[in-house]
């Protein structure tokens, strides 16, 4: 049973992937991490309003009739809509565009405009067209709608919110049947063995972070409270924010969602903030830079504080470790790192020089919100891990 009613698009489509990774974290704060699930379990939730005294009617009767149910759901952040009209003899769906949604092959889809729809299975696929496996059965006119369709089951409890006599409202929340694995992106050891992320975070939302400390106390509630720092190591979390404007944009930070399995796969994260300031041009057989003095000899040890990505203006991009920090005088600091850059960066060529960490995300659940087909947001949350033995 295909389900009629379409979302509002007056607020977001909140797809939410869930992965299951098993984390186990020892006392110098190294991981060992085990993924228990192959894939993401995927559900969404969309707003309904509805106007009319019939069609809350049919509302309420579809999900009486379908409540608990495995039913068919037009994925609508995915729709694309038909160039050309169509004769119910045609297989042939000449449409927008399918790059970048989840059309696929033996899989289905609907065609609707208003609440005339016609479910179909899908034979093969071009960017501009979708081949159906019979004729399509029922004429529609261009501007209809085609949209995929997943199995998915409705949930056992519904809301309404009844705004008058006939107007109403209503968030659905259905769970996906089939897990998620996606296209996971090709990544290249960027560093040390591990990708670097590069997308840039929305600074559209203030950004929160954390550092801590994994304390052991000793209380005994009579004399000195003893404590011990376990780790010896400056756990951090902080949050980003996304935000992908275009199908490509949408489908491959998706791909790279699909990479990340939840916590399982580390990778390195700039600050992208310059908390390095180069004082004096850097000579391509350089190991030392001279820098401002804001503390960095303090953490020369640190993990988080002892890996760095130089940028260029010109988008050239340089990875290394530090390896020393001497306080030269109280307005300068020398930074030795593990290699030369093989090539001459003047000052004025920095755009910024920021720390990097490795981590993870922070949660196996993952909300991506669609504010149109062609607009998502996405808050995420960065777990730093000791890098020690990855």
């Amino acid at each position: 049973m295909l389900f009629p009613f379409p979302a509002d698009g007056a607020s977001p489509l909140l797809i939410r992937y869930e992965w299951l990774t098993d984390v186990l974290i020892a006392k110098d704060d190294t991981e060992q991490r085990n993924k228990l699930r192959t894939g993401a379990r995927r559900s969404i939730e969309f707003p309904i309003v509805i106007f009319s005294d019939e069609e809350r009617v049919r509302f309420e009767n579809f999900m009486i009739a379908n409540q608990a149910k495995v039913i068919q759901l037009p994925v609508w952040n995915d729709a694309t809509w038909l160039t050309t009209n169509v004769l119910a003899t045609d297989s042939v769906l000449n449409v927008n565009s399918t790059n970048y949604r989840e059309f696929e092959v033996g899989k289905q889809l609907a065609v609707i405009l208003d609440f005339k729809t016609v479910v179909a299975t899908i034979q093969s696929i071009t960017a501009a067209s979708i081949t159906l496996i019979a004729p399509l059965g029922i004429a529609f006119i261009a501007g209809a709608y085609v949209v995929p369709v997943v199995d998915a089951l409705l949930p056992p409890a519904q809301s309404f919110n009844y705004l008058n006599d006939s107007q109403t409202g209503a968030s659905v929340l259905v769970r996906l049947i089939d897990e998620w694995i996606g296209t996971p992106v090709v990544e290249s050891a960027d560093y040390r063995g591990h990708p670097v992320m590069l997308d840039r975070t929305d600074w559209g939302e203030d950004i929160t972070a954390e550092i801590s400390r994994a304390l052991a106390v000793f209380d005994n509630n009579a004399g000195v409270v003893s404590f011990f720092d376990t780790a010896m190591d400056a756990r951090t979390t902080r949050s980003h924010r996304f935000l992908m404007h275009g199908r490509n944009e949408i489908s491959n930070f998706k791909n790279w969602l699909a990479a990340r399995q939840g916590r399982y796969v580390t990778f390195w994260y700039p600050s992208n903030q310059n908390d390095i300031t180069v004082r004096n041009n850097i000579s391509s057989s350089a190991t030392t830079l001279s820098v401002n003095n804001c503390g960095h000899t303090s953490v020369k040890n640190e993990i988080g504080r002892r890996d760095i990505m130089i940028k260029t203006k010109s988008g050239v991009r340089y990875y290394r470790r530090i390896t020393n920090v001497v306080e030269t005088s109280s307005s300068v600091e020398t930074i030795t790192i593990n290699a030369a850059l093989g090539a001459s960066v003047a000052v004025s060529d920095i755009e910024s020089v920021s720390y990097m960490r490795l981590v993870r995300l922070a949660s196996d659940t993952i909300e991506v919100a669609f504010e149109t087909d062609n607009i998502a947001a996405s808050s995420l949350s960065f777990q730093g891990v000791n890098d020690t033995n990855e």
